[in-house]
Parts: structure tokens; C-alpha cells; sequence
């Protein structure tokens, strides 16, 4: 029922709101960035409250959004691990969209070189991380840039710095 609101969903646009972003089609470009769950409501807010924001651009690790119906206007991209269940919920396969990137590889490995968890937030932030996917994803939306600090060749900054807030809401 994407009519109805859910407190997480009032809480993510509340925070929005409180954080100063500029609402609207021609409001303030906004990336959606989400592991899990979180990936699943960055999915439900581009495909159901495109009014609200300027979504431009969906980054999800590990959530079943591929029968989501994300407008065209907002570039996808969504990395899957092989062994993850948890993207494949949706029962739907990986889209092949104009919009959309899907990424599906083997989690990385851990340090004594055995294969991590396939669904954890550590394991896709690593291979989300890795330069071959920030220049694939740069090669497929040039677009994104304006959400990747670029050093002076336009070439991704590992590691580049960013800011992060916390709010707390209640109804």
C-alpha cells in the first residue's frame, strides 16, 4: 500500500526536512543510499514520493527493489552479492532498465581468506567501495559526480570525506 505512510518512511521525510533539503522537481539533487531495509525505503521514496524531492539517484546494497517501479528520471544502481537471499525477496530479476545498474558479484573476502557473509553491511560497503565500481558506476551515470568528490584529472577520491547527522523523531 505505497498510499500509506509508515512512521519510518514520515521519519526519513521528516529528517529531510529538518536537514534543509530543498523539496520538488526542481529542488535540491538528492541520492538515496540504503543497505537492506534501508535500501528497500530509498527504493519505496523514488518510486512513490518522486513529488516530494529531487531524487536523482538510488544506491542499494543487499534490498529486493528490482519490481519497484522507479521512474526513469532516477538512476538505479544496486549491488547484489552472490548467496544473498535477501535482494532476491521480490522474487523479481535483476532489472535491465536504461536507469538501472545492477552489480552482482561474490562478497569479498575476509582477511584470512575465507568468503564474508553474503548479507551484511560491512561486506557491500567493501564492495561498493572498490574503484572498478565507482568508475563503472561514473561510466554509467557521468551524472553522479556531482555526489562523488572527483580530484582534479575527475577521477574518484577513495575515502573522501563526508558529513553525517543524526535526528531523532517521535509521533
Amino acid at each position: 500500500f505505497p498510499e500509506l505512510r509508515t512512521q519510518y518512511e514520515r521519519a526519513v521525510i521528516a529528517a529531510m526536512n529538518e536537514a534543509g533539503i530543498r523539496g520538488g522537481a526542481d529542488g535540491d539533487p538528492v541520492m538515496l543510499v540504503g543497505f537492506s531495509q534501508g535500501g528497500i525505503m530509498a527504493g519505496h521514496l523514488a518510486a512513490n514520493r518522486s513529488d516530494l524531492f529531487n531524487f536523482q539517484a538510488v544506491i542499494v546494497g543487499g534490498s529486493p527493489i528490482d519490481a519497484m517501479n522507479i521512474p526513469p528520471k532516477t538512476t538505479v544502481v544496486s549491488f547484489q552479492h552472490t548467496g544473498d537471499v535477501v535482494h532476491q525477496l521480490d522474487l523479481a530479476p535483476g532489472q535491465q532498465k536504461p536507469n538501472w545498474l545492477t552489480i552482482s558479484e561474490d562478497p569479498p573476502l575476509n582477511a584470512d581468506g575465507t568468503s564474508a557473509i553474503p548479507h551484511n553491511a560491512n561486506s557491500y560497503q567493501q564492495t561498493m567501495s572498490e574503484e572498478e565500481h565507482m568508475e563503472e558506476i561514473l561510466e554509467f551515470a557521468p551524472e553522479f559526480e556531482q555526489f562523488f568528490p572527483t580530484d582534479a584529472d575527475g577521477n574518484p577520491i577513495p575515502g573522501s570525506e563526508s558529513e553525517t547527522s543524526y535526528y531523532e523523531w517521535a509521533e
